[in-house]
């Protein structure tokens, strides 16, 4: 009975998996997405926090950890909800029209990608905390390598923008010790975008949170 509750829960996930990447394809055909709209849509259904890409085929990439629980039965020490997590390789091609291949993999390729996501929530934290000081590159920088020193993480900041109450900073996160070494599953580094309130004239709390996500390489070349 355990086992086929096991299943169960694990077919669901699959399901999920593929009806979400069914609505991934339908935007990703409808948009006539670019890289730039092609990373925006895949993060945008997936929350993937890397995303690579091999632009001589028109080919996305990323791994998305996903689980379910569900409940076992059993005596008062071992019975109840469990808790089950598995790793997923999400491809997104075009031929004629945008497809997907789901593959369950080893949960090590899943790690990369927590510790981006880790490393983006710590360096939000620090960066809404330089926001009230002003936000110079030289804060900004010092934002990156607190999160850097808990994560071994490493940020090339490319731009900073403010433009009204918000400032928009574009850089490369990468894990240390791999440099800037390029995986076409974009597990090694990531360009990403961080927008970050500004606090009002009159030091009012901004009125919304800052956000990051992963964009296409070209924003970290561009700075835009």
């Amino acid at each position: 009975m355990n086992e086929h509750r096991r299943q169960d829960a694990l077919a669901g996930i699959a399901r999920k998996l593929r009806a979400d990447a069914t609505t991934t394809e339908t935007t990703l055909n409808s948009a006539h997405a670019d890289a730039a709209k092609a990373v925006d849509i895949i993060w945008q259904q997936t929350r993937a926090p890397a995303i690579g890409r091999d632009g001589a085929r028109d080919r996305f990439a990323t791994y998305v950890n996903r689980d379910a629980v569900y409940t076992e039965d059993g005596n008062v020490f071992n019975g109840g909800p469990v808790k089950i997590e598995r790793c997923f390789s999400l491809t997104y091609f075009r031929t004629t029209a945008w497809k997907t291949s789901i593959r369950a993999v080893d949960s090590e390729l899943c790690k990369p990608g927590m510790t981006f996501r880790e490393a983006v929530n710590s360096s939000l934290t620090s960066l809404r905390y330089a926001a009230g000081q002003g936000l110079t590159d030289s804060e900004i920088r010092h934002a990156f390598a607190v999160s850097s020193k808990i994560w071994h993480t490493g940020f090339d900041l490319r731009s900073t923008h403010r433009r009204g109450r918000t400032a928009t900073i574009t850089g490369i996160l990468h894990l240390k010790g791999l440099g800037n070494a390029q995986s076409g599953d974009g597990a090694t580094q990531q360009c990403y975008r961080f927008d970050v309130p500004l606090p009002m004239d009159n030091n009012a709390p901004p009125a919304r949170s800052a956000g990051a996500r992963p964009v296409a390489d070209a924003t970290c070349t561009t700075g835009r």
